[in-house]
């Protein structure tokens, strides 16, 4: 009997005037699978840090799969309190505030993003943004999430968003999203890479553009 597990993969993607698109794939591995895949990752990491070195131009996958990770943490806020990055009503994980931008659907529903499902609605095109229910929403997602997040290391960094915890009954649910502390190894693992190319004396100020 193999055992599987799933691959969970966010790849960002960043066009020349700086403009961030998503998107989301979820693969389920069985364990040679995932054996074979970590082998892989690791021989593409390798080549990253060959090329970066020697200062060859990435090809898209690299770029993808290190420099954008590397990018956050280079260009992350110093000296700056949490308080101050976000807002006193939605303190914890890097989700936004619904209605900072509205995905549209043929029924003329809005929705806080196209990568949520259907079961948070904050409004119609007839009536507009509901700031109730965004309210609703907010109260519900700080009592299910914030709790786990007040001594996180990586408040800063958490990719955890509305579309990790919302459930097909539309109930935020802690379970659904990847393990804290794995969260917290990935991050751990990007700032070594970030610390071992510069004390290469790797210049990473313009990684992106490599």
């Amino acid at each position: 009997n193999m055992r599987f597990t799933s691959l969970s993969i966010n790849i960002h993607i960043i066009d020349k005037e700086r403009r961030k698109y998503s998107a989301h794939f979820m693969m389920w591995l069985n364990s040679y699978e995932r054996r074979k895949y970590s082998a892989h990752f690791m021989m593409w990491l390798n080549s990253y840090i060959k090329k970066v070195m020697n200062g060859e131009k990435l090809d898209p996958v690299l770029r993808l799969l290190f420099a954008l990770p590397l990018y956050e943490v280079i260009n992350r806020p110093l000296n700056v309190s949490i308080q101050e990055l976000r807002p006193s009503f939605l303190p914890f994980t890097g989700t936004c505030v619904p209605g900072t931008k509205i995905a549209v659907d043929t029924k003329g529903i809005l929705h806080s993003c196209e990568k949520v499902n259907d079961k948070m609605p904050i409004g119609t095109t007839k009536k507009w943004i509901d700031f109730e229910k965004i309210t609703e929403t907010l109260d519900r997602y700080n009592k299910h999430v914030g709790p786990g997040c007040i001594n996180c290391p990586i408040q800063r960094f958490c990719p955890t968003c509305y579309r990790v915890l919302l459930t097909a009954q539309g109930e935020f649910n802690r379970k659904q999203m990847k393990p804290c502390q794995k969260l917290i190894e990935e991050k751990q693992r990007i700032f070594e890479l970030a610390y071992t190319l510069m004390e290469k004396n790797v210049n990473l100020g313009n990684i992106l553009e490599r």
